[in-house]
């Protein structure tokens, strides 16, 4: 365990114990946010409902209970909760693209792909939407709309490393592959 994390969250319980601020709604994400990164996940998930009590309009807390739900292998209930991160706020992009990464994990590639289309409504030029779309494509075996999604999102984030490889591999595919 990294110890710059252990010491930060120790920092955390005790400020968040010993202090008024300790029951505040900021508290409580910000205790989530520590426990996640710990994986410590069944805290996480704890403190984000805790977050959703004191303010059930905090999507992101639904969003980050999401993720450690996923991490913990509990995949209905994670997508519930990005559910309903978004009907809370149906103009947060990353709660589109955190379920659509879901559906791509379980190899529901129509739901991913209709999440991650919902994200690039919201702002076009979003790379994590952009990659899964070329994730999808490489799925369906469309390598040219895999290509063009790389390109765009390197063309946006240009020093990710890993936007580099999937468009190789994209390009690679297409060679191997096509008629």
């Amino acid at each position: 365990m990294n110890i710059k994390y252990l010491l930060l969250i120790t920092a955390y319980i005790f400020l968040f114990t010993n202090s008024s601020f300790a029951q505040t709604e900021t508290a409580w994400v910000e205790k989530s946010v520590a426990f996640g990164k710990l994986g410590k996940y069944e805290e996480a998930i704890k403190a984000y409902e805790k977050t959703s009590e004191l303010n059930p309009k905090i999507n992101y807390a639904l969003i980050r209970k999401g993720i450690a739900l996923s991490e913990l292998g509990k995949y209905e209930e994670a997508i519930k909760a990005y559910k309903q991160a978004i009907d809370i706020n149906r103009s947060d992009a990353f709660a589109y693209i955190y379920l659509g990464e879901l559906f791509f994990k379980l190899c529901d590639l129509e739901n991913a792909s209709i999440q991650a289309n919902e994200a690039l409504k919201i702002n076009e030029n979003l790379v994590p939407a952009l990659s899964l779309k070329g994730r999808i494509a490489i799925e369906e075996k469309n390598y040219d709309a895999a290509c063009a999604s790389f390109n765009k999102a390197i063309s946006l984030n240009i020093v990710n490393p890993i936007l580099i490889f999937w468009n190789s591999y994209a390009k690679y595919l297409n060679l191997e592959f096509s008629s």
